[in-house]
């Protein structure tokens, strides 16, 4: 075969057939599915607060602003926690923005305080 002959033989070739068109779709659609399922996890019932000296659970259904041993403002309003302010110097965890998740948190490690959203979950426990 001359050059000439592979070179018009590349030309008139299609680069994909269908057979790989149907495989690329059927990945994009499993990739798709895996995205929600991940992404979509369910809202928590209740977010917990572990301090130094123990901890305390709150529902996400009851609109409340939260004093954390005088070191941070936990607000928990619309089924969302987040942090409203804090004495500690960097303000990571005001900046963190806000968790209705079951498995999301909000850690204020110069306080040594954990936030943690509790409830159902999509994924099973390991362990």
């Amino acid at each position: 075969m001359t050059k000439e002959e592979r070179l018009e033989a590349a030309i008139k070739s299609k680069p994909f057939n269908r057979l790989d068109i149907a495989f690329f779709a059927c990945a994009i659609v499993v990739i798709a599915v895996i995205a929600v399922m991940v992404f979509a996890g369910k809202d928590g019932a209740s977010v917990t607060v572990t301090t130094k000296r123990g901890a305390s659970t709150y529902p996400l259904s009851v609109d409340a602003e939260i004093d954390v041993e005088g070191k941070l403002t936990l607000v928990i309003e619309d089924g969302k926690a987040y942090v409203k302010d804090a004495n500690c110097p960097d303000k990571v965890c005001e900046h963190t923005g806000r968790i209705s998740r079951s498995g999301q948190m909000i850690a204020c490690l110069p306080e040594g305080i954990v936030i943690t959203v509790d409830g159902n979950s999509d994924f099973a426990e390991v362990g």
